[in-house]
């Protein structure tokens, strides 16, 4: 007899949110039937869950411990029992590490999955009855089979009326679920919120810091909780790493092997009195140096700070690898690690080649590379952020829109398009300038804000405020 193939990963998935989140179960308890899982640890637990989640409309949680002393001894096979078992004790070292899957992770993407799943479930448990049908030369029962299926839906979306669903227009503007994260300060204030589905993209004059505002971007998402994933296609591994690491820890690269300290030169914004106008002044500070020992502490020590924020970072070669490369890292993820990111960062799309033998024009090819990443934002409710580069107009003026390099069509893929301005007295004390020039919901040409940073403590962003309300810094003789 032939054993059957479980795809475990699939499975695991479907029974980790189906007791963690609430909002997995809602959408997906029509649909999920036990006898749709191949594995008997899955479909003795789903069982469960559904009892639970009918009776009190929430996921279990960590109650998914009394349904398994309530419920243990009625499983037949000491297998399963062991099985059961295994699981929940992983489920529950997630717990204590903080690192358990749950309402705040990507769960449109992950319910997405699961249906299409329990689809390919059903229409296989068709074809193995009808199988069997065939085989005894049954056509009775052969039609009951197909006059009985029942294919495997979400909840029937009917649509919005405008006029009648009062809930349903309430919820567009005050529903959360879709939000994930602000940056600090008067920076945050300008640029917005970010949000799943939406493609976002930097633009900037070479060497103005597109890597960084992507990478800082990544960087927010993960302590906000959230998960991010960073394709390189610019630097080698080790240089993203070594930027990244110094980031995270906000500790300076040692100029020399025994160096410990570093004195580091930090921009502020100071006035006289409450009303005048922002001067920029720098302090020098002494700072100890990354120690290569320690790493493994200060991982430990992410972990529990940031919980279920992570960041993966992935190196690719520039010009060679295509959107179907970053869409195959992007499931291979899902499948071996269950990691499903919730921002992910593109350094930088006019990188990538052209998908197959695709030989268009190149800027045709270029917008169907930025419209894959529209794409993939969508389908994977994600934010996707990436850059472009601008023309040599913004080599000597502030980036705009007309400035973009190679297709203005860029800008119709995008939710939100922000420049990154600096002069060269304004690079070497640490000022660099940001402005929202396009966003989708609401307002084009935001107000200009002056970010001051420190990049050799891999700090993209350490305060900010308007720019109308800034002194900026000149060069000495009026020239830049």
């Amino acid at each position: 007899m032939k054993a059957k193939e479980i795809d475990a990963s699939s499975e695991r998935q479907i029974v980790t949110y189906a007791i963690t989140s609430s909002r997995f179960l809602r959408d997906v308890s029509v649909a999920l039937q036990p006898e749709y899982l191949e594995s008997s640890y899955a479909r003795i637990v789903v069982k469960w869950v559904l009892e639970y989640y009918k009776e009190y409309r929430e996921a279990p949680g960590k109650h998914i411990q009394e349904l398994y002393q309530k419920n243990s001894s009625q499983i037949r096979d000491e297998d399963d029992t062991e099985l059961v078992s295994e699981f929940l004790v992983r489920l529950s070292d997630q717990y204590k590490d903080g690192d358990v899957a749950g309402d705040k992770d990507n769960i449109d993407f992950i319910v997405k999955n699961a249906i299409t799943y329990l689809k390919l479930q059903s229409v296989k448990r068709l074809k193995e009855n009808l199988d069997v049908c065939l085989l005894n030369k049954d056509s009775v029962k052969a039609e009951q089979e197909v006059a009985n299926f029942r294919r495997v839906e979400t909840p029937r979306d009917k649509g919005v009326s405008m006029f009648e669903d009062t809930v349903a227009v309430t919820t567009a503007f005050l529903e959360e679920e879709d939000a994930l994260f602000r940056f600090p300060g008067v920076l945050g204030d300008e640029v917005g919120t970010f949000t799943r589905g939406d493609l976002i993209a930097y633009l900037a004059a070479a060497k103005r810091g597109k890597s960084w505002w992507e990478w800082y971007t990544a960087q927010m998402a993960t302590y906000h909780g959230f998960r991010a994933v960073v394709f390189n296609l610019e630097m080698t591994s080790n240089q993203v790493i070594r930027r990244s690491w110094t980031s995270l820890t906000g500790m300076p690269r040692r100029r020399k092997e025994t160096q410990l300290k570093r004195m580091i030169e930090i921009p502020y914004f100071d006035r006289d009195g409450e009303e005048g106008p922002w001067r920029i002044e720098t302090r020098e500070k002494e700072y100890n140096t990354i120690d290569l020992t320690k790493v493994a502490t200060k991982q430990r020590g992410f972990r529990r700070q940031f919980r279920s924020g992570n960041i993966r970072i992935f190196s690719l070669p520039a010009y060679s690898a295509t959107v179907n490369d970053i869409q195959a890292h992007l499931d291979n993820l899902l499948y071996y690690d269950e990691f499903a990111p919730d921002v992910i960062v593109v350094d930088y799309a006019d990188l990538i080649a052209p998908t197959g033998n695709y030989r268009g024009e190149y800027r045709q090819q270029l917008d169907e590379i930025w419209k894959s990443l529209r794409r993939i934002a969508q389908e994977r409710n994600a934010l996707v952020v990436t850059a472009s580069q601008a023309g040599r107009a913004a080599f000597d003026a502030d980036a705009a829109e007309k400035d973009i390099a190679e297709d203005i069509r860029k800008i119709a893929h995008v939710s939100k398009l922000i420049s990154i301005n600096q002069t060269r007295v304004e690079r070497d004390v640490g000022v660099i300038r940001i402005q929202q020039l396009v966003e989708r919901d609401d307002r084009t040409g935001g107000r200009k804000v002056v970010v001051l940073q420190c990049l050799d403590l891999g700090q993209v962003c350490l305060d900010s405020r308007l720019q109308k309300d800034v002194i900026l810094p000149k060069p000495p003789n009026g020239k830049d």
